[in-house]
């Protein structure tokens, strides 16, 4: 049998004239970028940088740092003090105090930090960790790590109103006793919450409260916050506060402030 070797030439030429023309169209989707609010930008090192209002479950992934004993006691973008030892972090863009999950992609440890501060200013990094935050996700010897941001939520601050239940954003914090606290908490028993367990005008105060209870086994943190220093403790699930609450009166918690739940 002949073979017309210049039929078959003709026919993959056409073939692919074919797939340049509508194969690439078919097999390549483009979509639009999102944007979100900007909530206002800044400029630092004659770089601009845009912080956007994004919502609930956005998500980053990138290298993440910690940044240390250099900048302990140093003021942060929120105007508090730094504190190498609390759950805090630095982003560029996300609004100051959100609270973000971060987990290490390379070993799978996770960590929940609030963002309090501005940078890292390097090149091809997205997030700043405090000492501690760096020491639970196991890059402190590393020094860095590929890493995925989740957005929890900004922080939250609720009035509980017996007469109708609803709640409504404080712009001052209102402490509950524990009882009802509890009813609050009620609402919410798949989530978890931070809690403010008191407020002192005096560092060294704050300072015995935040060792005492870190002896009996709480997660606890001191942030600063109109001229006071808070005592935090959680990240807790509700249910397990919930349990727990009467008992927590032998160590002086007799009054909370709710700080965010997610």
């Amino acid at each position: 049998m002949k073979i017309n070797y210049e039929n078959i030439v003709s026919y993959i030429i056409l073939l692919s004239i074919f797939f340049l023309f509508y194969g690439c169209n078919l097999s390549v989707k483009t979509y639009p970028k999102r944007s979100y609010k900007i909530l206002y930008c800044y400029k630092v090192k004659g770089k601009r940088y845009c912080v956007k209002d994004v919502p609930v479950g956005y998500t980053q992934v990138g290298i993440a740092s910690w940044y240390g004993p250099n900048f302990h006691g140093k003021k942060t973008a929120t105007g508090e003090i730094y504190n190498m030892y609390d759950l805090t972090a630095a982003h560029k863009t996300l609004p100051l105090n959100t609270y973000i999950k971060v987990i290490n992609l390379e070993n799978g440890k996770s960590v929940v930090v609030r963002v309090n501060d501005r940078g890292p200013f390097v090149k091809n990094r997205i997030l700043d960790l405090s000492y501690a935050a760096a020491k639970k996700l196991g890059i402190t010897k590393k020094g860095t790590a590929l890493v995925k941001i989740i957005v929890l939520g900004k922080e939250k601050k609720f009035n509980y109103n017996s007469n109708n239940k609803n709640f409504r954003n404080l712009k001052k914090l209102k402490f509950y006793s524990y009882k009802t606290l509890e009813k609050i908490l009620k609402k919410y028993k798949n989530k978890k919450v931070i809690l403010a367990v008191a407020s002192y005008k005096s560092y060294y105060y704050a300072l015995k409260k935040y060792k005492y209870l870190k002896r009996k086994g709480f997660k606890v943190f001191l942030r600063e916050y109109n001229d006071k220093i808070l005592v935090l403790i959680g990240p807790y699930k509700i249910n397990y506060v919930l349990k727990r609450l009467y008992k927590w009166k032998k160590y002086g918690l007799r009054r909370y402030s709710i700080i965010f739940i997610f």
